[in-house]
């Protein structure tokens, strides 16, 4: 009787264990047991992997013998293919040679572009960088080299007919995407305020789901389950002060945001934690008096496979699409802000990146990516597909280099010796007036150069 009892006992533990471990298993690998709220959350928070694919650190010794040593560069463009463009006959007969002698010791760097159709010279450019200042030189275009020094940008940007210097700062820095996206425990802690902040001050019937949605991604269509955060336009309004006041309130954050800002080249205003705040208090004294500024708010992620592959964000007239998908082998990120979209793609041996405006006759720009050798054995050659395109017009050039890094360079120009005009040195009116002609100058080389091969030219600069 009691072994009957000790085999009864020992099933039903057995039964509790696997119902207990499937249970776990469900929870773990569906979403079965979660509320819209928590499944939101976790798809939500599934699309900070887009960004695993800028982390690479294939081409880290690479880059940094670039950035500290010596090097040359010889590389060669020439037309692959095109369309409603010019005959292939004179294209094909188009070359393009590159030489680049660089020292990072010195701040020195020399590039010399030749132009050249059946081995005969098109036009000739040489680029000069000498410490923070940088010019070019073409002798059909003007008699000294054109520089500008790096400061004082946006007000050159500004005479130069750029309409909107907003996001231009007045000095560029090199931007490290590592950098960028590196975020401490306590500034994840931070963050990670902020996020509790929507996820508790939110009503439960502000989240939806929608199964059996079909999106596409890279002309692919996915069935995906669909979690939704929606908000009016006053709800929104109320959710961004709470967050806009914690925000300016602590100083991790404010510093965190202002740091990131000023390594991506924003303008000053964004960089410093004083003129950041007090966008940051106009944005909230716009949203008290005028909520409904704030516009309508909708949240999507789109879940395949228990991987967040898409999050779309609707504010007002503006939405902003981020895709991330990995499958054969094969890792895509995409951000789609209105019509602009910026795309990179890795297989494993090749990156492509592309943007594309989708409106009607947008342009797009296509560049498969390849890198060959290594530092070590100095033999490095980089390669590229670069495809434009704009309505019916298409062409693709196909560059190839050689990049050769050296103990020492001894013969790089500097403009000590050279006529320069700097920009930075002249008035506001001099510098429009300069501009205006530089560009009759060079829309009046280029159609030249067009018609001396037989293509015919639309201007580059519209008046």
């Amino acid at each position: 009787m009691r072994r009957k009892v000790n085999i009864k006992l020992i099933i039903i533990i057995t039964l509790i264990s696997i119902l207990v471990i499937a249970g776990l298993l469900v929870f773990a690998k569906t979403d079965f047991f979660r509320t819209k709220r928590g499944a939101f959350f976790r798809y939500f928070n599934g699309t900070t992997d887009s960004l695993e694919i800028l982390t690479t650190d294939k081409f880290e010794a690479y880059n940094a013998r670039k950035e500290n040593g010596q090097y040359t560069r010889k590389a060669d463009v020439t037309i692959q293919s095109s369309s409603n463009i010019a005959d292939s006959n004179i294209l094909d007969k188009i070359k393009l040679t590159v030489e680049e002698k660089t020292n990072n010791k010195k701040e020195l760097s020399n590039i010399n572009m030749l132009l050249k159709k059946d081995g005969n010279k098109l036009i000739e450019v040489s680029a000069i960088k000498d410490k923070d200042t940088y010019g070019a030189f073409c002798d059909e275009i003007s008699t000294a080299y054109i520089g500008v020094k790096n400061e004082e940008l946006k007000r050159i940007a500004t005479d130069v007919g750029i309409s909107n210097v907003m996001m231009i700062p007045n000095e560029l820095n090199n931007v490290s995407i590592k950098n960028v996206i590196e975020t401490s425990k306590i500034e994840k802690k931070h963050i990670n305020e902020c996020l509790k902040m929507v996820k508790n001050d939110v009503p439960n019937n502000a989240y939806s789901k929608q199964n059996k949605k079909k999106i596409k991604i890279n002309d692919k269509s996915y069935t995906t389950n669909s979690y939704t955060l929606s908000l009016s336009s006053i709800d929104n309004a109320n959710l961004q002060l709470e967050l806009l006041n914690k925000i300016s309130k602590d100083s991790i954050l404010m510093d965190y945001f202002a740091s990131k800002f000023k390594l991506l080249n924003f303008n000053e205003e964004y960089t410093t934690i004083n003129s950041l705040n007090d966008i940051i208090k106009k944005r909230i004294n716009d949203l008290q008096s005028k909520p409904d500024s704030a516009g309508d708010l909708k949240i999507n992620v789109f879940e395949f496979k228990q991987k967040t592959i898409r999050m779309e964000i609707k504010n007002g007239e503006n939405t902003i699409q981020i895709d991330h998908l990995k499958e054969d082998n094969i890792e895509t990120s995409s951000i789609k802000i209105n019509n602009k979209m910026y795309m990179i793609q890795y297989n494993g041996t090749n990156y492509t990146l592309t943007y594309q405006d989708t409106s009607e006759n947008g342009k797009k720009i296509k560049i498969d990516y390849n890198q060959n050798g290594n530092v070590n054995d100095n033999n490095i050659e980089n390669s590229m597909t670069i495809s434009l395109t704009e309505g019916i017009k298409n062409i693709t050039y196909s560059y190839k280099d050689k990049v050769e890094f050296s103990d020492e360079l001894n013969d790089i120009e500097s403009f000590e010796e050279k006529k320069i005009a700097i920009l930075n040195d002249y008035s506001d009116e001099e510098i429009k007036d300069f501009i205006k002609s530089l560009k009759e100058k060079i829309n009046s080389v280029y159609i030249s150069k067009g018609a001396s091969i037989g293509i015919n030219l639309d201007p580059i600069f519209e008046n």
